[in-house]
């Protein structure tokens, strides 16, 4: 009997130690100056006004933009970052929305695609809680 409490609490520690909830942290970095940075959800909810945030599971078809007072709903007319951040596979897409809006550099960080830099359309990683760096002005 207590050899199979034994086996049970071993198995229950190493199902436990193996678990891991999934998570992505977005960065953002201005180099412009001035605006905020603005992450929205798919639901149109506001995630993040100017601070990183972190999902404790999937981020899909969020966006984020710089709100330099010229942006519209959702970013509308402006340089936008849609996201899709969910395990095993993410993709980023960055949309230009406006001649006079700000440039977006996209950076992966982790799963092992720490050197995908993305500014243009369709940028996929194949990873596990993968992290963004979002830089505007770069």
């Amino acid at each position: 009997m207590f050899a199979q409490s034994l086996l049970a609490l071993a198995l229950a520690c190493a199902a436990l130690s193996g678990a891991r909830a999934e998570s992505h942290h977005i960065h953002f970095v201005d180099k412009c100056g001035g605006g905020t940075a603005i992450l929205k959800s798919s639901s149109g909810a506001t995630l993040s006004s100017g601070h990183d945030y972190t999902s404790s599971g999937p981020l899909v078809r969020a966006i984020a933009y710089l709100q330099t007072g010229s942006c519209g709903a959702n970013g509308s007319g402006c340089n936008v970052v849609e996201m899709n951040l969910q395990n095993p596979s993410s993709s980023i897409d960055v949309v230009s929305g406006g001649i006079n809006s700000p440039t977006i550099n996209v950076a992966y960080q982790g799963a092992g695609c720490d050197s995908v830099v993305c500014n243009k359309e369709l940028c996929i990683c194949n990873g596990n809680d993968v992290n963004l760096v979002i830089t505007f002005c770069s």
